[in-house]
């Protein structure tokens, strides 16, 4: 999640906004593929799953790019120009952790304009209690893009 969050706020523009959102489901939502959910719900089919999402208003991902970001060492035209750019490993080592967690991990096109959603779907979730639940907050330098949760 801080690889996902650390790229969004890479790729936004100043002052832009990052969206970090996580949900319990117990049924396939239309934005997320069949096939994806069917890949998550055939591990646990009876237990609920979490969707995770990091959504940026950044330049976005063409299609014919959106699993090559996931290769080791792979960097998008974009990706390359720009400061403070890493070397390509790190949605790598997200799609491994995903992977080792049974889920699955992918991008699509931010429906409301510019730039991606990150997809995570991780299954056997479970709804923790409330005294379990602890609020997190963060804070982000001025003129960075903020992180909304």
């Amino acid at each position: 999640l801080d690889n996902l969050l650390e790229n969004a706020t890479k790729f936004s523009p100043d002052a832009g906004e990052v969206r970090a959102e996580m949900r319990l489901l117990t049924a396939r939502p239309d934005q997320i593929p069949p096939a994806r959910w069917a890949a998550v719900r055939s591990q646990r089919p009876e237990s609920s799953v979490m969707w995770i999402t990091v959504t940026d208003h950044g330049p976005g991902i063409p299609d014919s790019e959106k699993e090559r970001i996931f290769e080791r060492f792979y960097q998008t035209p974009s990706g390359r120009a720009v400061r403070h750019r890493g070397v390509g490993l790190g949605l790598t080592i997200c799609r491994e952790i995903v992977k080792a967690h049974s889920g699955v991990i992918w991008v699509a096109d931010n429906p409301s304009g510019n730039g991606t959603v990150f997809n995570v779907l991780l299954p056997g979730a479970f709804r923790a209690s409330p005294e379990a639940t602890m609020a997190a907050s963060s804070s982000v330098p001025s003129g960075s893009p903020s992180v909304v949760s």
